[in-house]
Parts: C-alpha cells; structure tokens; sequence
C-alpha cells in the first residue's frame, strides 16, 4: 500500500483484518485493523520515535483515550468493500486497497452497512498471532470512516 499525501509518498506493507469493536463484548461496529508489516519512509524527520504513530497523528487519528469522546469521521475519507476488497481513501490517495477477508467475522459486512461507517485501527499494537491477530489497545490509532459496500 502507498499513502499518497501532501509529503512524501509512505510504502506500507500491510495486511487488514476484519473484526468487530469491541472485542469480547456486543459488536458496536465493525472495525478493520491493520498490520503495517514495514514502514519505508516516514513524513516526520527521522529519528522521531515511532514513526507511525506521528504519521497516524498527523492525519487526525486518535488515541484510544480520544476515541470515546470524540470519534467522528475525518473529513475526505472513505471506505468501500466489494467482491472481498477493501479500499480506504483519504483526501490525498488512498490509504489502503486490498484483501479484506470476512471469513472470520461473518457479521462484518451487515454491521458495516447498517452503521455506514467502519472504525479502523492501526498501530504498533496491531500483531499478528497465529492464524489471528491481536491489539494492543494503547499502542493504536483509531479513525471512523464513512462505509458504503
């Protein structure tokens, strides 16, 4: 995935998994977290500590101390899911296009649609594990995006 920006383009690697939020309780909405595999490039100066985190902040993702009290979709995103592909658009390019495999969260898609929205997650705190993947809930960003699909 390439996020095109105002600054210099960032080549992610990045696996998306479908999930529901939150986990272990009633689905409130459905969520997409991203595995950023590989970071090439940074829009921050090198040597800011995680690079990341700064780039998410810099588009108005949130903390999850933030997400409560203020999650509201940033202005210019977009989400769209067909035939198994999910694309994310943010005012500049894209954010991501690929794979979005709903296998594992089969109520993905009708929560997404009935919501019209998806919370997406990303962050150093988002892992793989096994055939699954886990977060670690202070170590991500989270932004709400406007569904349609």
């Amino acid at each position: 995935m390439t996020a095109n920006t105002s600054g210099p383009k960032i080549a992610f690697e990045t696996q998306a998994h479908a999930c529901t939020f939150p986990a272990g309780g009633p689905a409130q909405a459905a969520a997409v977290a991203y595995e950023v595999r590989t970071l090439g490039t940074a829009f921050r100066a090198a040597g800011t500590p995680d690079g990341l985190d700064g780039t998410l902040a810099d588009l108005g993702w949130l903390t999850a101390a933030e997400l409560g009290s203020t999650a509201r979709p940033l202005p210019g995103w977009a989400a769209h899911h067909t035939a198994g592909q999910l694309t994310v658009t943010m005012p500049d390019g894209i954010w991501y296009t690929g794979p979005l495999p709903l296998a594992d969260a089969p109520e993905w898609l009708a929560l997404a649609r009935a919501r019209k929205f998806i919370l997406n997650a990303a962050g150093s705190g988002v892992m793989t594990a096994g055939h699954g993947f886990f977060i670690d809930a202070d170590r991500v960003r989270y932004t709400a995006t406007p569904f349609t699909g």
